[in-house]
């Protein structure tokens, strides 16, 4: 079943572009600083345009700065992550440093604004478009764009046509597919001597409830990069079960691999990216790390190439840049290092999960735990894997931190 998506940034980003063919605009200035502006004032440099300025009525934000935060490396912070980094990829150049200023100041500065483009989305469009008429701006150099809910929800609406008739399924109904989709998986590893373990919040359930985590939605797998790839080579589809990766399906977001049900649907409420695709375990390949370079430059190195892997496929069919695809690359120099031959081993395609290193040892053999009344490999040392990841595994949090991914769910009506 093929990826349904849509990119609702690209709408307006088009009548962004449109009005620059328009006019020779001496400046570019957004008024009313919001998460939308760090991908918008990217798009644009990639193309070789600049938001100079962004204005703001509120006296609390002047001088601060714009923050970078439309990927999920700035927005989950595991890595600190040079800015200059991050803009070579973008533009391939070092960018400004974007701070927020009063529009009295901004006019002060540069006197007459008669050139300027003024962007907003703010919901305060109206007001902020009769302040820039008193300022002296031209009303057609002044562009309101929708909300970031109102085109995200026109997006989910044309998916939703798209993916045609089906029915919501309940919690309950969701689980017992992932359970479907893991005994299908553990059938073919056994079938193809393949090695994997439980991982992440599907190990913790296993080991803490004997199964899911009873807020928990979704199943995780770790496989050495060795059996990974002769899974994605082998695994032959069978019924309604297929593997989804890059290699299937141009418009598959993430640089690791998915045992998917196509008879059902998963609506991922993404950004700035929404998608369907049928429900799901994911199967994380775990690799090598270099002996003598430190994890955290390593880290650093490999967080990059996480950004140049998102950004390719945030601006792809948006930007006008020809962007060579960069995924067998990434993959390439992600899966240099083989498992089974390293000392230090861990996932280098998780992002936002956290990172980690650990001895190869901790995963031998495996072992077998239970996991909804089945059992299934686990690392040989899995409290010191989960140690490392979680710290405290065995402590349930609070109400407030018991976070699942809540996307909803729905069969196929055939």
């Amino acid at each position: 079943m093929a990826i349904i998506s849509v990119n609702y940034y690209a709408g307006f980003m088009e009548e962004i572009y449109r009005k620059l063919n328009q006019v020779s605009y001496e400046k570019i200035v957004w008024f009313g600083e919001c998460d939308r502006l760090s991908l918008v004032y990217d798009y644009l440099a990639a193309d070789g345009y600049l938001i100079s300025d962004v204005l703001d009525n509120d006296k609390a934000k002047w001088g601060k700065a714009v923050r970078r935060n439309w990927c999920m490396p700035f927005a989950f912070g595991y890595t600190k992550i040079p800015k200059k980094e991050a803009d070579l990829i973008v533009a391939g150049k070092k960018l400004p440093k974007l701070t927020i200023t009063s529009p009295e100041e901004f006019l002060r500065r540069n006197g007459t604004i008669a050139r300027v483009l003024f962007l907003t989305s703010s919901c305060r469009a109206d007001e902020i478009k009769a302040q820039l008429l008193d300022m002296g701006a031209d009303p057609d150099y002044i562009l309101i764009l929708p909300g970031e809910r109102a085109v995200w929800e026109e997006a989910c609406r044309y998916i939703d046509v798209k993916s045609g008739e089906k029915t919501a399924l309940t919690q309950e109904k969701r689980k017992h597919i992932l359970i479907r989709l893991l005994e299908e998986f553990r059938r073919f590893c056994n079938e193809k001597n393949l090695r994997y373990y439980l991982a992440y919040g599907t190990l913790i359930g296993a080991v803490r409830h004997k199964g899911f985590i009873p807020w928990d939605d979704d199943i995780d797998i770790l496989m050495l990069v060795e059996d990974y790839l002769r899974f994605l080579r082998e695994y032959p589809g069978r019924g309604n079960y297929e593997v989804l990766d890059v290699s299937v399906d141009d418009n598959y977001f993430f640089p690791f691999a998915k045992l998917t049900d196509h008879e059902t649907f998963l609506h991922h409420h993404g950004m700035p990216i929404t998608w369907m695709q049928g429900m799901y375990i994911d199967i994380f390949p775990m690799s090598g790390f270099e002996k003598d370079r430190s994890f955290e430059e390593q880290w650093l190195s490999q967080t990059l190439l996480d950004i140049e892997w998102y950004w390719y496929y945030v601006s792809r069919n948006v930007i006008r840049k020809k962007l060579p695809d960069p995924r067998k690359r990434i993959l390439e120099e992600k899966f240099r290092i083989g498992f089974d031959k390293a000392d230090k081993v861990g996932v280098l395609t998780t992002l936002p999960a956290r990172p980690w290193m650990l001895d190869r040892s901790v995963f031998g053999s495996g072992c077998e735990l239970t996991f909804e009344g089945r059992t299934y490999k686990a690392p040989a040392c899995w409290d010191r894997y989960l140690k490392r990841v979680y710290g405290d595994y065995m402590q349930i949090p609070p109400e407030d931190e018991q976070r699942i991914h809540g996307f909803p769910a729905y069969m196929r009506n055939m």
